[in-house]
């Protein structure tokens, strides 16, 4: 009833490349864990992008299915956006944290498309959730929701080391927003008093009652590179 024809099928799809992905880049034993290059990369992307064409056409956008299988298709490309940030993540890592190091052009333009990449699929993820929670499709029976938007805070924050992005500001605040739209309940509530809290003393966030953007101590945003610690 809350699934439409093919659903299962392209999750299932997604779920196997996703495992994949998880092993390729981020399994401590793998083979090519001496260094991540583009020959690991663009295969994972190629099978991401064929499977998003192969999509059937009523899976394709999900504010045009019926109002039961909305956070299904929502959270299926929720998911595949997800999967592309994970693949082009330690890109924008890299690029944000040892760019001195990239003193080759080519690689340098490498790191810089699969950095922006990152930022794309940051905006695409974010668009899907700003739709959800006016949808009020969003959900604090399971942990994806939240966890997604704590990653795409943790992404903008790099970008703002990087360069004082004000856009990635701006989207810090929306992803603030949208957790607290969310029911305040169970892992949800944890997440929005430690997100909250951590934005404020980092200076993200003015205050919790204004909930207004200031600049940020860019060097104290994380603890650690690419974590926010409580989290």
């Amino acid at each position: 009833m809350y699934t439409p024809p093919g659903y299962l099928t392209a999750l299932s799809a997604l779920t196997k490349i996703k495992r994949n992905i998880n092993f390729v880049l981020y399994t401590e034993f793998h083979p090519s864990r001496r260094k991540i290059s583009s020959n690991d990369i663009m295969p994972l992307l190629n099978v991401l992008n064929g499977w998003l064409s192969n999509l059937p056409p009523h899976l394709t956008n999900f504010s045009h299915v019926a109002i039961s299988h909305k956070r299904a298709v929502a959270a299926l490309h929720l998911r595949y956006w997800y999967a592309v940030i994970l693949v082009t993540r330690p890109f924008l890592f890299y690029t944000a944290l040892r760019r001195e190091t990239l003193t080759n052009p080519d690689k340098l333009k490498l790191f810089e498309d699969l950095s922006a990449m990152n930022l794309s699929a940051v905006q695409k993820c974010l668009q899907i959730l700003q739709q959800m929670s006016a949808d009020r499709l969003l959900s604090n029976f399971i942990s994806f929701d939240a966890t997604c938007l704590l990653e795409l805070i943790q992404l903008c924050a790099v970008r703002v080391i990087e360069n004082g992005d004000k856009a990635c500001l701006d989207s810090i605040k929306q992803c603030h927003d949208i957790l607290r739209s969310m029911e305040d309940w169970g892992w949800t509530k944890m997440v929005i008093i430690e997100t909250t809290a951590q934005l404020i003393e980092q200076g993200v966030l003015k205050d919790e009652s204004e909930n207004e953007l200031l600049e940020p101590s860019l060097d104290a945003i994380f603890e650690t590179p690419g974590s926010i610690s409580g989290l």
